[in-house]
């Protein structure tokens, strides 16, 4: 069995080893308990993008003391902008690298700001957090909402497992049943929340309501408020932002998903046979090929195949919908020789389906449904 599968492999950013970049480092001091940054304190610090936590806070450190004299005492610990030490990727078991904060943030190295502060003053302030989150007689607010907007710029969000979306945690914490559960779920989302800003002290079940609001209108929002900012930059360009917002109905198929089932008359006019000259023997296989191929899409629409018309798609062009704008180039069929293989074969980078040449249009159905069922697709990595 032969089967071919295209695949856009991921490019890796980040410095190659032997390469050094610039980042910016600061200095946090205990004020009210609290760890804050201290204005004026923060210097270009050049960096290999390999180097782990370990290697960054003793640069950091010799960077701090060299510019300022009257900085002495120690040891000191490396923090990301919120506080936490820096040991891991948060929410990961993966261990700090600079390249690995670089990818995974999106920022280029050089908006990158870390800081350090006394092992002393992180002790006291981890200390202080600790004790107002166990007691019961107030409420603690870990991060205030404005602190939560400067997160979702400076401070990464984690990165998610395979087939993890950011809203799976919120759902629980929805169906919580009870304050003990829901207190238990905020302790265990605790990174999760802290990011978003509405990490507290929970006393009563129905607090559970305005927790998630919060969260979602943060990872919908908040959390990609540069992005939407840059987006409606971009649109301003020749004031189609102002055209847009005056005429919000214009472009809502071009800009708006629509969740429009594929139809087989739909598949069947978006693929293109590319056939051998006329009369020859070649091109009588290929018109069989063509009517096994036309039952083949009613089968997969009307539920009578183990492939959906959507997984068809995704096989053939790596997406499992036709985009508003169209597809380019436009999908083409192409023939295989019995020789060459018996199952499909797909060219999703220029969008081109090759059938297996067949006697019975039983054999095409079991071979076109164990050949897509057994290749994996855009999106299923």
């Amino acid at each position: 069995m032969h089967m071919r599968f295209f695949m856009r492999e991921k490019k890796k950013s980040g410095g190659s080893p032997g390469n050094i970049s610039w980042i910016s480092v600061g200095l946090m001091r205990l004020k009210d308990g609290v760890l804050k940054t201290v204005r004026g304190t923060v210097l270009p610090l050049l960096m290999r993008p390999e180097s782990d936590a370990d290697e960054l806070q003793r640069a950091a450190e010799q960077k701090m003391k060299t510019f300022d004299r009257n900085l002495h005492g120690g040891p000191y610990v490396l923090l990301y902008p919120d506080g936490t030490k820096i040991t891991t990727i948060p929410g990961t078991e993966v261990p700090f690298t600079l390249n690995e904060y670089k990818e995974v943030v999106g920022k280029a190295y050089q908006r990158i700001t870390l800081y350090i502060c006394t092992a002393e003053d992180f002790f006291t302030s981890s200390q202080e957090t600790s004790s107002e989150s166990n007691s019961s007689d107030s409420e603690v607010i870990i991060m205030s909402p404005t602190s939560a907007e400067f997160n979702a710029d400076y401070t990464l969000v984690w990165e998610l497992a395979d087939g993890e979306s950011g809203t799976d945690s919120a759902a629980p914490i929805q169906n919580s049943p009870s304050v003990e559960i829901l207190q238990d779920l905020m302790i265990r989302n605790s990174a999760m929340l802290q990011t978003a800003g509405c990490f507290r002290h929970v006393r009563s079940c129905e607090e559970k309501k305005m927790i998630v609001e919060d969260y979602l209108k943060w990872y919908i929002i908040h959390r990609n408020n540069t992005a939407i900012e840059r987006f409606k930059a971009g649109l301003e360009s020749l004031q189609f932002l102002t055209a847009l917002q005056q005429h919000p109905t214009v472009l809502t198929p071009a800009l708006c998903h629509a969740d429009v089932k594929l139809s087989a008359a739909e598949m069947e006019n978006l693929f293109q046979p590319e056939f051998s000259q006329q009369g020859s023997n070649r091109r009588a296989q290929e018109e069989k090929a063509m009517s096994y191929w036309a039952d083949y899409l009613l089968d997969c629409e009307e539920n009578d195949s183990s492939v959906t018309l959507e997984e068809v798609l995704m096989f053939a062009t790596g997406v499992p919908c036709v985009p508003p704008a169209g597809m380019s180039p436009l999908p083409r069929l192409q023939f295989l020789c019995s020789t060459t293989s018996t199952f499909p074969m797909a060219n999703t980078c220029a969008n081109i389906l090759k059938l297996p040449l067949l006697d019975t249009y039983g054999a095409f159905k079991a071979n076109m449904n164990f050949g897509i069922n057994n290749s994996p697709g855009f999106g299923c990595l």
